[in-house]
């Protein structure tokens, strides 16, 4: 049986800390061309736009660390996408499951912004109530990765609010270490 990740109720940060009005992505960037290729574009259109952040893994955070570093930030891109191959399990037929990066990053207080995986629905997580759905094709072109980034920071406090609530609800109702140890 798979148990998914999960986090500590108390590590989980409150939507009303006061956030830099940007994106923030994590994760690798490998020099390969072939994986993670949402990330990837995600990662060429921050270099020009001052609304996406990338985080700097010289700063070697984990845990409660890490978390309170995504926190600072309004939304946080927690991308995958996979590679070209149909077959491989890191592709657009694979990794449909939870990870830690996707745990907390709900955590954080900050809005999701994820590649939609069919294993969220199935976890409890619903694209525009408890994260922002992106793709590939937002971010085919300058112009529809601008109207993405556009829709996103344009969406009101109250609205960023809404979706880290519900959001950091399916945490505590799903996803915490007493969640896991009841299961068990």
């Amino acid at each position: 049986m798979f148990f998914p990740y999960f986090i500590r109720e108390e590590d989980i940060v409150s939507s009303k800390v006061e956030k830099k009005n940007k994106c923030l992505l994590h994760g690798s960037i490998p020099k390969s061309e072939n994986i993670y290729l949402l990330r990837q574009k995600v990662f060429e259109y921050s270099k020009k736009t001052e609304t996406i952040d990338v985080l700097n893994k010289k700063l070697k955070l984990w845990g409660v660390e890490y978390i309170e570093h995504l926190s600072q930030y309004a939304f946080v891109f927690s991308v995958l996408n996979g590679t070209m191959n149909e077959c491989d399990p890191y592709g657009p037929c694979g990794n449909h499951y939870l990870l830690m990066k996707h745990i907390e990053t709900l955590a954080s207080g900050s809005v999701m912004i994820a590649d939609e995986k069919p294993a969220f629905r199935e976890m409890g997580l619903v694209p525009w109530e408890h994260y922002i759905p992106c793709s590939y094709a937002d971010f085919e072109s300058d112009t529809s990765t601008k109207a993405f980034l556009d829709k996103v920071m344009n969406l009101s406090l109250d609205q960023r609010n809404s979706i880290v609530e519900k959001g950091q609800s399916v945490l505590r109702e799903r996803h915490t270490a007493k969640q896991r140890a009841v299961q068990l």
